[in-house]
């Protein structure tokens, strides 16, 4: 009888973890470029402003759907990188992420109660980026 009750608790606690683990509300997408992107309509579903450089590749994007957060990175043409920036406004110093504070410029972008900020390495054509609402 006790043997049965910790099997019992044992298959519990696994399926407890299953559903958390299975149920995650993180999705991770790849892209190889931007118009593999824009063909599954990351940017009209929010996740990304479509103006990032069309140049953009290896796209790769983590989405939180309960929370209505993202991450990720890409790449670009060098020299989209004026272009780009255009569009961003200079973070401050508060907002910026500090593990980029060298070789990574820190802009931001607004949006709908959102902000991007993104951290751009101008040298190698590399984009990290964070979405967040703007007061959570």
């Amino acid at each position: 009888m006790i043997i049965a009750l910790k099997i019992l608790s044992v298959l519990l606690v696994l399926l407890i973890v299953g559903i958390i683990y299975f149920t995650s509300t993180d999705v991770e997408s790849e892209y190889g470029s931007y118009s593999d992107a824009k063909q599954d309509q990351l940017f009209s579903r929010g996740w990304l402003p479509d103006f990032i450089p069309n140049s953009s590749f290896d796209i790769k994007v983590n989405n939180n759907l309960d929370l209505n957060l993202s991450k990720g990175e890409f790449h670009f043409n060098k020299n989209d990188y004026n272009g780009f920036i255009e569009k961003l406004k200079i973070c401050s110093n508060k907002e910026k992420l500090t593990f980029f504070k060298e070789h990574y410029n820190c802009f931001k972008y607004s949006r709908d109660n959102y902000i991007w900020l993104f951290h751009i390495n101008k040298n190698l054509g590399h984009t990290v980026y964070k979405l967040s609402p703007l007061n959570p």
